[in-house]
């Protein structure tokens, strides 16, 4: 029964992609579970492709981000609060925006991206305490003291203040979870620049890609 629901997530959001204008090619294909490896979900090979072969067409209407949540329409105080802390600090703008859309799933219109998306991690952040014990007088523990001054600071008060746009997502775990999707998924895409580069190469291994948008399409292609 879990893997027909998987399947039938994983069709309802490849056919939300392509209602959305996003293509893809015929060389990869989209895969869950074993074949997606650690993510549990993701695109495999499907084909040969030459180099400079395009992979993926993404329109900007297909990519969810602080200026285009559903929490914006539901009060004009909160898109103010949130565009407030997108120009101050836009990484956490965007995992309170997973946030909030994580929470209004139902009538979300993000709902079969925001179902694909994992909410299991191992991420430091998310350990027990006792495991965290093991990471006393690193820099890690120094990075995970400032995640949770962050929340208490710029999340915390956006919760307190909005409660119904935080149903399912307000606590310190929940920012840590949608936090990891969004170290772990997101990337800069800005309609006005004409070149876009991934964040480097970091201590999560994310690779390096270049890719190039085309504003008149207003879309990124890979």
């Amino acid at each position: 029964h879990e893997g027909t629901t998987e399947e039938a997530s994983v069709k309802a959001f490849a056919g939300w992609l392509e209602q959305r204008g996003f293509r893809v090619s015929p060389a990869v294909a989209f895969a869950h579970g074993a074949a997606a490896a650690a993510g549990g979900r993701g695109v495999v090979a499907a084909a040969a492709a030459r180099r400079g072969h395009r992979l993926f067409d993404v329109p900007f209407a297909a990519m969810l981000g602080p200026r285009n949540c559903t929490a914006r329409g539901r009060s004009p105080a909160f898109a103010r609060a949130l565009d407030a802390l997108t120009r101050k600090d836009p990484e956490t703008a965007l995992i309170v925006a997973l946030m909030t859309e994580h929470s209004l799933v139902d009538v979300s219109p993000w709902a079969p991206f925001m179902r694909v998306l994992p909410t299991d991690y191992n991420t430091p952040i998310l350990w027990e305490e006792d495991e965290r014990e093991f990471l006393h007088g690193t820099d890690l523990d120094v990075g995970l003291a400032d995640v949770h001054a962050a929340y208490e600071k710029n999340v915390a008060p956006m919760v307190s203040a909005f409660p119904d746009l935080f149903s399912r997502a307000s606590d310190f775990r929940s920012f840590a979870v949608w936090g990891s999707a969004m170290a772990s998924r997101a990337f800069e895409a800005d309609p006005t620049h004409r070149l876009l580069q991934r964040a480097p190469r970091g201590r999560c291994g994310r690779p390096r890609l270049r890719n190039v948008d085309d504003p008149a399409e207003g879309r990124l292609t890979w």
